[in-house]
């Protein structure tokens, strides 16, 4: 990693009513917000996001707007401790022995009805098909199915949505930056 970069500015998110910290944020918390409409979380969902970095937190913040039940795992007590204390994530947690078993506790007997995984590490995605929970209502005609999506960044109207949200200060983690340019105006 750089400390400094330099982006031609089109490439910026601009905005007359976020500060820079804000703006940081955008593109991170536009990622969250197109994994959370892409997996089209609903309000009676057991959502388990797996990875409390930048993007896994953006995901958390954009499952609670929708009303759903997060559930955070990662092996990273501090970030875990964040998603308590600053998210109010109830389930935040290290992976134990028996994933699956951990999780029925949490929901109350069931596995999660959805898994986010934000790690981009492939043996921790490979593994999450162990973790959802069957349909409550399968379909007849058919053995099951499961929908798997990746992508890699937001679409244009996502960072839209995300500046949006922070404006209306339902998301935003600035107490999660790490690192401040002393000042950005020189």
């Amino acid at each position: 990693m750089r400390p400094l970069i330099t982006i031609p500015a089109q490439k910026l998110h601009c905005s007359n009513k976020l500060d820079y910290e804000q703006l940081a944020l955008v593109e991170t918390l536009g990622i969250g917000a197109h994994a959370v409409e892409r997996a089209e979380v609903k309000s009676d969902d057991f959502v388990l996001v797996i990875g409390a970095g930048p993007i896994g937190l953006s995901v958390i913040q954009f499952v609670l707007i929708t009303g759903a039940t997060p559930a955070v795992m990662d092996v990273c007590e501090s970030r875990l401790a964040f998603c308590r204390d600053q998210l109010g994530v109830k389930h935040a947690f290290s992976p134990p022995e028996n994933i699956a078993e951990c999780l029925k506790r949490m929901g109350a007997g069931d596995l999660p009805t959805m898994v986010i995984d934000a790690t981009g590490n492939p043996k921790s995605m490979a593994s999450t098909f162990d973790l959802l929970q069957q349909s409550a209502h399968p379909d007849p005609s058919s053995i099951g199915s499961l929908q798997i999506e990746a992508f890699r960044r937001a679409r244009i109207r996502f960072p839209s949505q995300a500046t949006d949200q922070i404006q209306s200060c339902r998301v935003g983690f600035s107490t999660g930056i790490e690192h401040r340019i002393a000042d950005m105006d020189e």
